[in-house]
């Protein structure tokens, strides 16, 4: 272990957890450091019983797992190996006789599994980060491959702070890992838990207390409250019109986008064209040919952050969910005199590092990024200010986001504004964020409700004055200024 590194109370008390369970979830919230007592626990089961380990995860994360591995094991750079690389490259890794532990992606250990295990059958241990990122949907093929691979293991640790994202079914893969006597099958699970109409789609969600005492019997958790007290932060909505133009091209395609979303739990997961495309025309309006002598509302907004951080000095964050909103604000921004870079999927993982490097040393002042992308693996905690352009369907994309700013205890609070534009379908997304925080809240209070929307809350003030100015009789305007 590295010299002058010591676990926590809290991480020892994941540990020792951990040796009283062969299979659990860690499910403590982001930033409150998962990563060491799990690391610990792989060195105990090899220098202790000579079990080897394996480690799938995001594939953003592979360089800093495996130092942290380092720093609080005892093994040697030789017996942590990626795998990763070209076919001849992976084959060597995978032969190499020193290894103890192999960090991979997720798709590569649900491709991979059998022919690793057949190198090393001594690997009896699994470890997963940021488990709901890749195993949440029971139907897909790399979750069936990694559950087949699951019941290879003695023991194994599900790393994630969002076990529950935006629907129960999320949760199923690690539970039935774990204990497949819960539900013995998906079927199960979903006769439990889910409230279908007569077609068969899911509507709602039910049975969140039988969720949370299983959660309680194998897993783990520590919020960010209890390791670093009240989370310092202040979000601020900010809502923002379309230009002319924009709100034109908007209105074709807004009527159908919003029946469409009246089922939330659908199109959570499966946008129709509409939606899409209001989403496209709200984000990127100039790939449709709208508003190239224009201003957005958004980005007049953002010019506005973007010049208090000029003045200041101070660098900025910005989450944009669209990829050609990504670029044209990383050029906004350039524009505004700020030294800025893009972190998305089109960003090879070295290059994200580099980026990450040179924003943390002052080198950049900003940076853009998508929430998929950059909302795990960076800690970004001398940011004072962030913004959220737009956002996508998942609060857990949210909450991983912000917590890049929030590591630790700040001395100040992190500002979060979030842009929206007036009577659009951003204020429906945001209630679908809302009602999935809803469902997490009910199966683990310590889940926080989101409520992003500021025209949403708007609306809210005006119903209650409303409501309340019948049973007084004074006018809704005195109600709303009281």
């Amino acid at each position: 272990m590295k010299e002058g590194l010591q676990l926590r109370d809290s991480q020892v008390a994941a540990l020792a957890f951990g040796l009283t369970q062969p299979k659990l979830m860690n499910l403590s919230d982001p930033g409150v450091g998962k990563t060491a007592p799990t690391c610990a626990y792989m060195w105990h089961l090899w220098s202790t019983q000579g079990v080897k380990s394996v480690w799938p995860q995001p594939k953003s994360l592979l360089v800093k797992n495996r130092q942290e591995l380092l720093d609080w094991s005892n093994f040697k750079p030789e017996e942590v190996i990626i795998i990763d690389g070209t076919k001849q490259q992976r084959a060597e890794q995978i032969a190499d006789p020193r290894g103890k532990v192999w960090l991979m992606g997720f798709k590569r250990w649900s491709d991979d599994w059998k022919l690793i295990l057949e190198h090393h059958p001594e690997i009896k241990h699994m470890a997963v980060d940021e488990f709901h990122l890749g195993y949440s949907t029971w139907g897909s093929k790399q979750t069936q491959a990694w559950y087949e691979s699951s019941k290879k293991m003695k023991s194994m640790v599900i790393m994630t702070g969002t076990i529950i994202r935006g629907r129960l079914t999320s949760a199923f893969p690690a539970i039935h890992a774990i204990e497949p006597r819960y539900y013995g099958h998906y079927g199960n699970f979903l006769a439990q838990h889910a409230i279908m109409d007569e077609y068969d789609t899911i509507y709602g969600w039910k049975g969140h207390a039988k969720l949370a005492e299983i959660f309680r019997r194998h897993g783990f958790r520590r919020t960010f409250e209890d390791e670093y007290g009240k989370e310092a932060k202040v979000i601020i909505p900010e809502t923002v019109e379309m230009s002319p133009k924009q709100r034109e091209a908007y209105r074709e395609f807004e009527e159908a986008a919003v029946l469409e979303l009246e089922d939330s739990f659908l199109m959570g997961d499966q946008p129709a064209v509409n939606a899409i495309r209001c989403r496209q025309i709200l984000a990127h309006p100039e790939t449709f040919g709208l508003c190239l002598s224009e201003t957005t509302g958004k980005d007049e907004r953002l010019k506005i952050h973007f010049g208090d951080a000029a003045q200041s000095g101070d660098p900025i964050a910005v989450f944009a969910a669209l990829v050609p909103e990504q670029e044209r604000i990383v050029k906004l921004a350039t524009s505004m005199g700020l030294r800025a870079a893009l972190i998305n999927g089109n960003v090879p993982a070295t290059k994200r590092a580099k980026i990450d490097e040179q924003f943390r040393a002052g080198l950049l002042d900003c940076v853009v990024a998508s929430p998929a992308t950059a909302g795990i693996g960076f800690n970004w905690a001398h940011l004072k200010t962030m913004v959220f352009a737009s956002t996508d369907y998942m609060d857990d994309s949210f909450i991983q986001a912000y917590r890049r700013g929030i590591r630790g205890q700040r001395d100040s609070p992190l500002l979060i504004y979030v842009l929206e534009y007036r009577d659009s379908i951003e204020q429906r997304i945001f209630q679908i964020i809302e009602n999935k925080s809803k469902d997490a809240n009910k199966v683990d209070p310590t889940k926080e409700v989101f409520q992003l929307s500021g025209q949403t809350a708007e609306k809210r003030a005006a119903k209650g004055a409303s409501t309340q100015a019948k049973k007084t009789g004074l006018s809704m305007a005195d109600m709303i200024k009281r």
